[in-house]
Order: structure tokens, then C-alpha cells, then sequence
């Protein structure tokens, strides 16, 4: 939009289309349309780019770029945010859903201790 703004259009138009490339990649790739949420697949030695198991608050972040808008179809994510099994919790949200396996922090060769 700045690129606009200041007249380059060519700029403006190659931007907007890396943008609209990128929404429709974190459409196809993170959004689990069975589990209807935003995952990720960062970890190691993940070769086959598997999402992960547990939903974390970065599904979360999607939201703040508009990316998915405002369809209904992806409403019910919203509902984990205050599920007591989601991330709702006394003190605010969690990192990582409570029913997570790797809520409690026990673990000690896992990626992320929450």
C-alpha cells in the first residue's frame, strides 16, 4: 500500500500478489479443517510437514492479518480460547490447550515445555 501511495504500482501490484500468495498458503497448509484450527508444523525432522498435535496461541495469529476474515467457518476456533480444556484458565490464556500432552511441563525431550 505504501508503494501505491508513493506512485510505484508495479511495486504495489508484485506486493499484493506475494500477500494473496501467502493467505491462500496458510489457508491450505495450517488450517486443519477437521480439528477447525490454525497448526503449525515447526519441529525437527519434520520432513513430511505434519501439523502439530496439540493447538498452541499462535493459531491464533492468522486473526491479526485477516487472513481467514470473518466466515463463520472458522468461528468455533474462537470457542477454545475460553474452553477450561482449551486455553481458558484462571490467569489468562495458555501458550498450549490444557488438554495438550505437553501442558504440565514434565516432559524432557519434547520441543516446548509449557
Amino acid at each position: 500500500k505504501i508503494a501505491a501511495l508513493v506512485g510505484d504500482f508495479n511495486m504495489f501490484l508484485e506486493f499484493q500478489q506475494k500477500a494473496e500468495d501467502l493467505k491462500a498458503a496458510i489457508m491450505q497448509r495450517l488450517w486443519d479443517p477437521v480439528r477447525k484450527f490454525f497448526y503449525h508444523g515447526f519441529r525437527d525432522n519434520n520432513t513430511n510437514y505434519e501439523l502439530v498435535d496439540s493447538r498452541e496461541e499462535v493459531g491464533f495469529y492468522p486473526w491479526e492479518y485477516n487472513i481467514p476474515g470473518n466466515s463463520s467457518e472458522f468461528a468455533e476456533a474462537w470457542e477454545q480460547l475460553i474452553d477450561s480444556e482449551g486455553f481458558g484458565t484462571l490467569y489468562g490464556p495458555t501458550t498450549c490447550e490444557v488438554r495438550s500432552q505437553y501442558f504440565d511441563g514434565n516432559q524432557t525431550d519434547q520441543c516446548c515445555w509449557w
